[in-house]
């Protein structure tokens, strides 16, 4: 992995003067337009943070702001009001301090009056990243709000303040690399998003608690499911169609049984595969990543890290120690002969 991936890239914008065209640039494939509502000097000052596959856009502004247009085509928006003087509304919804918002692909902007001195933060990260962690993810050009003070939106919003540098004091400030591993900020960004939108009170998972019998039968048949597909992708909506049930009752009750996602268990269990195969693979009859590709790893710097979290070593040391205890044995299997 390069360092864009091993490390947070931070770069910053202050604007000593409206510029809907600065604006609309700053936010990595959005198209918004702006429109400057209240009178007076305008200050703005924007940041944004790349690590992982995600992005991580922030501002603030001193006047009052009406903003249209369209999300990014290839991401969902996760967006949340790290603070506010007042109440804005977006798509018709009130938008307050400590509230979230979930836009699907190519999601649209009507118009928005963004409030002077409010700071928003918005997300941008791949589907199937807040799919393993059990987010309810909205369908392309949908929109889902949470609404509601708990003690995990105000963590998400402390989360945030850590990650949120004061304003620079200069026009534009050049990237940086910061300290840290962005693969990891990614994922405690989404597990962050995860506990507070979960702890919405419309949105409690345990209403979702099915009766004993179905909730054994459900976890049962979710196992099985996910043990003859270790080769190939699984989505979860078919998977919920399959058992005959809904994804939120399956998120709720895997949630509750194994303290991890549907998408977490499988990936889980892709990896215990992955292990077993460095195990009792013939030492260079394939290489770790094609090994890791067999069952669904694409991203070699991304599995890597699961991999050490997992099981607390390297891929290479896992298959070193497999070739050192197959010396002497005649059965030798290898990983794509695996079921």
């Amino acid at each position: 992995m390069g360092d864009s991936l091993n490390r947070a890239q931070i770069s910053t914008l202050a604007l000593t003067t409206f510029s809907s065209e600065e604006l609309r640039e700053a936010v990595r494939g959005s198209d918004f337009e702006h429109v400057q509502l209240t009178g007076g000097p305008f200050r703005g000052h924007l940041q944004q943070l790349r690590f992982g596959d995600s992005v991580l856009d922030t501002g603030i502004y001193s006047q009052d702001l009406l903003a249209t247009g369209t999300f990014p085509a290839d991401r969902i928006t996760l967006g949340y009001i790290l603070s506010a003087g007042a109440a804005g509304y977006f798509n018709g919804m009130r938008l307050a301090a400590h509230d979230i918002i979930v836009i699907g692909e190519s999601g649209a902007m009507e118009p928005y009056r963004l409030p002077a001195d409010t700071q928003w933060i918005a997300l941008q990260t791949r589907r199937d990243f807040l799919e393993r962690e059990g987010i309810p993810v909205p369908a392309p050009t949908r929109i889902m709000r949470y609404s509601g003070l708990s003690r995990a939106t105000l963590r998400l919003g402390q989360y945030f303040k850590l990650l949120v540098t004061p304003p620079p004091r200069s026009l534009s400030g050049p990237a940086l690399l910061i300290p840290g591993d962005g693969l990891m900020l990614e994922e405690q960004l989404i597990a962050a998003y995860r506990r507070a939108i979960d702890a919405v009170e419309n949105n409690d998972p345990r209403k979702h608690r099915p009766h004993r019998q179905d909730g054994i039968r459900i976890l049962r048949e979710f196992g099985e499911i996910v043990a003859q597909n270790l080769l190939s992708e699984l989505r979860i909506g078919e998977v919920c169609a399959q058992i005959g049930t809904s994804q939120r009752t399956l998120e709720y009750l895997v949630k509750d049984y194994y303290g991890m996602s549907p998408l977490r268990y499988m990936t889980v269990h892709r990896l215990n595969a992955v292990h077993h195969a460095l195990l009792h693979t013939v030492a260079d009859s394939e290489s770790i990543a094609a090994i890791a590709g067999h069952f669904g790893f694409k991203h070699p710097g991304r599995f890597a890290q699961y991999y050490r979290k997992q099981f607390g070593e390297s891929p290479s040391n896992t298959h070193k120690t497999g070739i050192g205890a197959a010396e002497g044995h005649d059965h030798i299997v290898t990983a794509s002969g695996m079921r």
